[in-house]
């Protein structure tokens, strides 16, 4: 069994947005465990329930009611930016012109 986690670029139906994107990880069933694993003993720890760069970058939701900071945010991704390059995965990425 294979496992996918990705994310696309955001609203497709933007005039500022020409392109639609995609991108995320490809992993086998063992890595996407042990990824599961160390990501949610990371939220647990920080006290979050998920990781969201729209409110995480400027600290803004949840991120913002356990008061932190830019030091606090930059440290945080560090650590999930670790398991994610120790983990065995591949990254994928697409871009599609929207007016194709």
């Amino acid at each position: 069994m294979i496992h996918l986690f990705l994310d696309d670029s955001g609203k497709e139906s933007s005039p500022q947005m020409p392109w639609v994107c995609l991108a995320g990880y490809l992993a086998g069933y063992d890595a996407a465990v042990a990824l599961n694993q160390k990501w949610t003993k990371l939220l647990v720890r920080h006290r979050i329930g998920d990781l969201h760069m729209k409110q995480l970058i400027p600290i803004t939701g949840p991120y913002k009611r356990l008061g932190w900071d830019i030091a606090k945010r930059d440290s945080v991704i560090g650590e999930f930016i670790q398991i994610l390059n120790e983990s065995r995965m591949f990254g994928v990425g697409v871009a599609v012109e929207m007016s194709a």
